[in-house]
């Protein structure tokens, strides 16, 4: 069967087509333009909004970061300043005397990335030596440029692998679903804000294994994700509660040691270089900059792990929110107490941790009694977006995270817009507030910026209940029309009996009586 035409079948890209002459026709074939498939077209569509996206990062690679230049225009990005601060740029030794071409991540420093953030770190930083061998000093900052363009380049073949996997795990009729993808707002702010994308890659080779049939390999391919940012994790337990559901116990045992093994070998290389580092390198000014007299020495590898612990409630939470508003109550004491230094917020971490375990309580639920099994990617949205909604810390490109789960789990233009242009809209009133924290005069008051918290978070709920409804009524699920299951079920599909192997019909409107 032919791919479904976006004109024809959603609204918002129906109204949209009137520029260009009108929806595709019922007699269209599609023959003149036979090399433009769907998957083509999203592709391009990628570059495109890469190239976008760099261009406008790129004011930050040839202007001072003064007078908060990188946020007034937005094109502040970690993939550039942390040349510098992680010492990409030149090794220290334990006295902090530079001492060869680089700084290892892990041996030389600690890093608050888990390790294939810092592989990638150190592999661009290699190729960034490359680039400039026999240079001095990096007096003009070209070699943080060197290291942003390497490292824009790996990422934007991230985000293709991403927009391909979107398109295969759509299904053959539905590959223009990858466009969504493709044109995505939040890419083009935020591609290369962070390694994100490199995270995102990875959970849809998973998927994407786990659609052909192969737990295992979808679990080692999670496993590198969760050794990369940890929401892949939380599309494995989806996994693991479909398999629940349809009795594929053996699936699910096999994806999960497939994970277990693609995070021990992970993190492994990171493990070995920590315990080579001399213990004066971790000193109480890595640990506490205001000095304290119970550090102690923790090894690099371990630093993302302490660093997710003791952080308090932080920009984009609703935490944050809810700490402003009602500081001088209880609320306000628990999730911003009064710590010695190194101690962890214990009730913060504690109501974040059940509010997340409430939200996976509530998705297992719907899994369990929902009239037909869901739909892989549905589970895995709802499971990560609660998770991005009440975790203490929501920086703003974790919302490349849900783009691909959010298209795959309903793809309709006009709450997937929405959505993102409100994710967009916290970015750049996160930038705005950092302006107000250095300027009180200036920037965005604190009370707005927790207004955009609140929009962008109810929104994202309002998504959330579409796609909990679809679930709980099949037949509003455009992805199940003319009887598809689910295109990424895998092994979910092998086998099923009773009501998860019989389509449910189209509702049909009710006849008024004569």
């Amino acid at each position: 069967m032919p791919p479904v035409a976006p004109s024809r079948e959603d609204p918002t890209v129906g109204g949209a087509s009137q520029l260009v002459g009108g929806r595709w026709g019922s007699h269209a074939t599609g023959r003149s333009s036979w090399w433009w498939t769907p998957l083509r077209v999203a592709l391009g569509l990628t570059i495109l909004f890469c190239v976008l996206g760099y261009a406008q990062k790129s004011l930050c690679l040839t202007h001072p970061y003064s007078n908060e230049y990188q946020y007034t225009r937005l094109c502040y990005t970690d993939t550039y300043v942390l040349y510098t601060a992680e010492g990409l740029n030149a090794r220290h030794d334990a006295a902090g005397n530079v001492n060869g071409r680089i700084s290892i991540p892990y041996r030389d420093h600690p890093v608050e990335y888990p390790p294939v953030i810092g592989g990638l770190m150190w592999a661009a930083g290699e190729v960034t030596i490359l680039f400039h061998h026999g240079d001095g000093p990096d007096v003009s900052g070209a070699h943080a440029t060197t290291f942003f363009d390497v490292t824009a380049l790996g990422l934007a073949a991230c985000a293709l692998l991403s927009t391909f996997t979107v398109a295969q795990l759509a299904g053959r009729r539905r590959q223009w679903d990858a466009v969504m993808v493709a044109a995505s707002p939040v890419l083009l702010m935020h591609a290369f804000t962070n390694w994100d994308l490199a995270a995102v890659a990875l959970t849809g080779l998973g998927l994407y294994a786990w659609s052909r049939g192969s737990p295992l390999w979808c679990g080692v391919l999670l496993g590198v994700g969760i050794a990369t940012k940890l929401y892949p994790l939380l599309v494995l337990v989806a996994l693991v509660m479909l398999c629940l559901r349809a009795v594929k116990i053996r699936a699910a045992a096999v994806a999960i040691g497939g994970a277990m093994v693609g995070v021990a070998v992970m993190y492994l290389p990171a493990i070995l270089l920590s315990d080579r580092t001399p213990a004066s390198l971790y000193n109480k000014a890595f640990l506490f900059p205001g000095g304290c007299p119970t550090s102690h020495p923790l090894r690099g590898w371990r630093w993302f792990l302490s660093l997710s612990q003791t952080r308090g409630a932080d920009w984009g939470s609703v935490w944050l929110a809810l700490r402003t508003w009602f500081s001088h109550g209880h609320i306000g004491r628990a999730l911003n107490p009064t710590l010695k230094c190194g101690a962890a917020p214990f009730d913060l971490n504690v109501i974040s941790l059940f509010t997340v375990a409430a939200v996976m309580v509530a998705v297992l639920v719907l899994v369990a009694v929902a009239p037909r099994r869901p739909r892989v990617a549905s589970i895995a949205f709802l499971l990560v977006a609660g998770f991005v909604m009440f975790n203490k810390v929501d920086s703003p490109q974790y919302a490349l995270w849900l783009v691909p789960l959010a298209v795959l789990a309903r793809p309709r233009w006009a709450s997937i817009l929405i959505w993102q242009v409100s994710e967009v809209a916290l970015g750049a009133a996160n930038l705005y507030q950092l302006i107000a924290q250095d300027h009180s005069d200036q920037g965005l008051p604190i009370d707005t910026y927790l207004l955009f918290i609140v929009v962008r978070d109810l929104i994202l709920i309002g998504l959330m209940v579409l796609v909990a409804r679809e679930v709980m009524r099949p037949s509003l699920d455009i992805v199940r029309r003319d009887g598809v299951d689910d295109p990424i079920g895998g092994v979910l599909l092998d086998g099923d009996a009773g009501r998860d192997a019989i389509p449910e019909p189209p509702e049909t409107p009710a006849v008024a009586p004569a």
